[in-house]
């Protein structure tokens, strides 16, 4: 990851939003931190459709990328989640 684009990540403010984000949206978390309760009840309280997903995985997006692991159960998700709006 590019420090232009960790900035940019950083620079986020998903609790700043006041309209729905998305017609669909896939919430991920990865840790055991709890913001993802936070952060889904703002969302849905903009009219979002949220569908959460807790799939635990280390922390890799800021690692030196030949220490990380493929997130591939996150990467799963998402394809499933994508996939549904196709049928």
């Amino acid at each position: 990851m590019t420090e232009a684009m960790y900035g940019d990540l950083l620079a986020l403010d998903l609790f700043s939003l006041t309209r729905v984000p998305a017609a669909r949206t896939l919430l991920v978390d990865s840790s055991d931190e709890a913001i993802h309760e936070q952060l889904r009840t703002h969302l849905e309280s903009t009219g979002a459709a949220i569908r959460f997903e807790h799939i635990p995985h280390p922390k890799t997006w800021t690692q030196d990328p030949y220490k990380t692991v493929v997130p591939s159960k996150i990467i799963d998700a998402v394809g499933r989640w994508v996939a549904e709006r196709e049928r």
